[in-house]
């Protein structure tokens, strides 16, 4: 039997889309990556048993949220869903109807509580997706019998930019889904172990799912699923998932525009475009699901190539993995979610006779430079020096490393 320990974290890598960058939306298949860079969220037990001080600390300095919830609020949260339908372990059984009810409560809570109503924009979003998250997952069809809930404090910190496109939003929906998954599996059973499972990660990435529902309206699920698993992932809707292990790394340069964009309504702009030109849009995305089954092959044989040593081969390999980023990037632009900032960044990254491309929903957000093996030295340092002087941000970044994890502090 095992019990929830007084301190522990959470941590998420973020990611970035190598291809399918909105044809994944449509059914396409999409490859994309976690990085090196993480959201971490720490659980700490605030008081002692039989204490006053009965409230969840919500503390997020990035976005300069600081904020208490009484754990009788909460309770009344819960009260208002229809508990005795869904258990933490069955996500699936959320469906539309029941998602904006509980929606519904969260939105009405919120707007009658005036430490909410009164938050920006952004911190009323991460208290939502957190809100939704804590009460769908710590529901419990009897949660009368369960032992008594103990007030907690939760700190949220992020190496990744906020609405760039590397995953901030699904990084912090995973951390989430995992740190309530595991109290509420130990609440609904003292003999559950106190893991992450890869039963529980697959429950985990439904759950988060459901919460980048709230951010993007109609989110493809590529970007809790890598959050979730990491490694390089080729996905595609509605549920097929292969892992692809990078076990030789690949490295590439992310790009900040520092140009803020809005994912939902990106994706809402390609959608009239494909309204207005079906067969044209339709024809771009079957391209871009012919270049990601390329590039899934490409990058395959370009691990195993490495692993062996064959300079000649990785020459190759790294070449034909150029074009396709290159190409990638026409087709986004032709579908209209470029934005001049990414083409600067891209026109100085060929200057360097190197490829990018944009990532994720475009308008700004980051470009991910490719970077062979052998790209050290005065050339790569000058690229890099001119990135900066046009006012971008730049990280020389590890991609493929671990999904979700959980950590005894």
């Amino acid at each position: 039997m095992e019990s929830l320990p007084s301190k522990f974290s959470i941590t998420a890598p973020g990611k970035v889309i190598l291809h399918g960058d909105h044809s994944v939306v449509y059914g396409h298949l999409a490859m994309a990556a976690s990085l090196d860079l993480k959201t971490k969220i720490e659980y700490s037990l605030q008081g002692a048993a039989g204490s006053n001080q009965r409230f969840i600390h919500f503390v997020m300095p990035k976005i300069a949220l600081d904020l208490s919830l009484s754990l009788s609020e909460f309770n009344h949260l819960l009260s208002l869903t229809d508990g005795d339908t869904w258990a933490f372990n069955n996500p699936q059984s959320i469906g539309s109807a029941k998602f904006n009810k509980i929606l519904e409560n969260i939105d009405s809570f919120m707007a009658m509580k005036p430490g909410l109503k009164s938050l920006s924009v952004q911190q009323q979003q991460a208290m939502k997706c957190c809100l939704f998250l804590m009460t769908a997952i710590l529901n419990h069809p009897k949660q009368d019998t369960l032992p008594r809930m103990q007030p907690f404090q939760l700190t949220v910190t992020s190496e990744l930019p906020v609405g760039g496109g590397a995953g901030s939003s699904a990084s912090f929906c995973v951390s989430l889904a995992a740190l309530f998954v595991v109290i509420a599996s130990l609440r609904a059973e003292p003999a559950n172990k106190f893991n992450l499972s890869d039963d529980k990660k697959e429950i985990i990435s439904n759950w988060a799912f459901l919460g980048e529902k709230i951010t993007h309206g109609n989110p493809s699920g590529l970007d809790n699923t890598v959050c979730t698993f990491g490694s390089l992932i080729a996905f595609q809707r509605p549920n097929t998932m292969e892992k692809i292990p990078l076990n030789q790394g690949l490295r590439v340069l992310l790009v900040d525009t520092k140009v803020s964009r809005n994912t939902k309504s990106l994706v809402e702009r390609v959608a009239r475009l494909r309204q207005r030109h079906e067969p044209v849009v339709d024809t771009i995305m079957k391209a871009m699901n012919g270049l990601s089954l390329e590039a899934k092959e490409l990058l395959k044989q370009l691990d195993e190539a490495k692993l062996n040593k064959s300079e000649n081969e990785v020459a190759d390999l790294f070449s034909k993995l150029e074009e396709l980023w290159s190409i990638n990037h026409c087709l986004l632009q032709s579908l209209g979610v470029s934005h001049p900032s990414l083409e600067r960044i891209l026109q100085i990254a060929r200057e360097h006779n190197l490829s990018g491309k944009l990532t994720g929903a475009g308008g700004g957000g980051f470009a991910i430079i490719l970077l062979p093996g052998h790209s050290t030295g005065c050339n790569l340092e000058s690229m890099m020096e001119n990135l900066l002087s046009n006012g971008f941000d730049v990280r020389d970044v590890e991609l493929g490393g671990p999904g979700v994890q959980l950590h005894l502090n």
